[in-house]
C-alpha cells in the first residue's frame, strides 16, 4: 500500500535517528513493505525547521522518501476542500489543505501525530501513530 507522510511523522522520524527509535518508527516497521511518499508541501514545511548548518544532512535524510509535486488536480481538490471546510465555518491551515489535497488525489492514507488537523477533511483517510 502507498502512504503519504504528514511533516510530523518526517520530523519525528529525524529526531529518533538521534535518540533512538520511538512511536514514528514503531508506526514505519509495520509498514516496511509499502511505499511512503512525501509532497513538495512537506519538504518545504520541513526545511523551515533546519538552521543552515543542519542543510545538507537534512536533504539527504529527505531524499530517502519519493517527493510527490503538486499539479493543477490537486490545486482544484484544495479549492474544492477549501470551500467544503468553509461553509461549515471550518477553519484547516494552508499546508495541511495541500497534503490532504495530495493524499485524497493519490489515493493515499496519511500517517500523522496531529490526527485532529486533518479531522474534518472528507474522504481523507487518516493513520494516526
Amino acid at each position: 500500500m502507498d502512504y503519504l507522510a504528514d511533516t510530523t511523522l518526517l520530523i519525528d522520524l529525524q529526531r529518533e535517528l538521534r535518540l533512538g527509535e520511538g512511536k514514528a518508527h514503531a508506526c514505519l516497521s509495520s509498514k516496511i513493505n509499502d511505499t511512503l511518499y512525501i509532497s513538495v508541501i512537506n519538504v518545504a514545511e520541513f526545511a523551515s525547521g533546519i538552521s543552515a548548518a543542519e542543510e545538507i544532512k537534512a536533504k539527504r535524510f529527505l531524499e530517502s522518501f519519493i517527493i510527490l509535486q503538486t499539479n493543477n488536480t490537486i490545486a482544484w481538490r484544495y479549492g474544492q476542500i477549501f470551500q467544503n471546510l468553509k461553509n461549515k465555518s471550518i477553519t484547516v491551515g494552508s499546508n495541511d489543505l495541500w497534503i490532504a489535497a495530495t493524499c485524497l488525489e493519490y489515493g493515499t492514507p496519511l500517517i500523522t501525530r496531529n490526527k485532529k488537523d486533518f479531522e474534518n477533511i472528507v474522504g481523507l483517510e487518516i493513520i494516526g501513530y
